[in-house]
């Protein structure tokens, strides 16, 4: 099964505490255990400065078995500027440690990972570049970014675009530009982002709304619209979600709370064990 269309896991401050695989529609949930406490030494350096990103669901392989999962926790070691994951899989409820041999340029990584043709990418804060994860061989790089405006404010994700390619997504004043680039599942040579696409976002009448990117799966985008002005009598904000291939934005509901953060699926795999939450 596909990250893209599995259910969340649960996301604890360390991989240290227990996980959860999570299926809302039925709602069942497996529990994984923890990591160990050797694998977590390894990870840890003396000086504490390592940093637990939050553990996702592996996009699934070809040779993968049909109800088989893999959960990803990734812990950024900031003093010697590398990266660890721990893998767990459902095929001998085990976890194993994989340290990259990558350097990784100075500064943090965000929390939150992208899903697009079999890897997990993470932004660097206010920096051009991304540090990407090919589940498949479980080896690490970095990918530089389209040149932009990368503050702590802006709004950008990565995603699948048409032809095999990869899209980078950045909010605007009322649009999103989309700028692609050859791939390497495509087989394509490599070729530097051009920008593909702007994309006008809805309007309501008399709302100027600030838009979020809550998550990306595949070529879908969550995206949230707030009223800036809005009261207690008002919505707080619209959910709203962009197909890459059809450059349609469909508004999916009003929500009373506000919502920074979500874990998309698409669909769900085989039901997962008892018990239900």
């Amino acid at each position: 099964m596909a990250a893209s269309s599995s259910p969340g896991a649960s996301p604890p401050q360390s991989p240290s505490r227990i996980s959860l695989v999570c299926d809302p529609l039925h709602r069942r949930y497996v529990k994984i255990p923890r990591i160990l406490d050797d694998l977590l030494a390894a990870s840890t350096p003396d000086n504490g400065t390592a940093r637990h990103l939050l553990p996702v669901l592996a996009p699934t392989g070809d040779n993968d078995e049909e109800e088989s999962f893999r959960v990803i926790c990734t812990v950024q070691d900031k003093g010697k500027r590398k990266v660890m994951a721990f893998v767990f899989s459902s095929c001998n409820q085990t976890w194993q440690g994989i340290i990259s041999t990558i350097y990784l340029p100075n500064g943090f990584i965000g929390c939150k990972p992208y899903y697009a043709h079999g890897c997990l990418f993470w932004m660097f804060f206010g920096k051009g570049y991304s540090l990407m994860l090919d589940t498949s061989e479980m080896k690490s790089s970095i990918i530089d970014l389209p040149p932009h405006n990368f503050d702590f404010g802006s709004m950008h994700a990565i995603v699948e675009a048409e032809d095999g390619r990869l899209g980078f997504l950045t909010i605007g004043d009322g649009t999103i530009g989309l700028y692609c680039k050859n791939w390497q599942s495509n087989g394509v040579g490599a070729q530097e982002w051009q920008h593909d696409k702007l994309i006008p976002l809805p309007k309501d009448s008399g709302v100027n709304y600030s838009w979020d990117i809550v998550g990306t799966v595949g070529r879908y985008v969550a995206l949230v619209a707030h009223d800036p002005i809005c009261d207690e009598s008002s919505p707080n904000s619209e959910l709203f979600v962009l197909d890459i291939k059809t450059l349609l934005v469909e508004k999916l509901c009003t929500l009373n709370d506000g919502m920074f953060c979500g874990f998309p699926y698409a669909r769900f795999p085989p039901p997962l064990a008892l018990p239900s939450i």
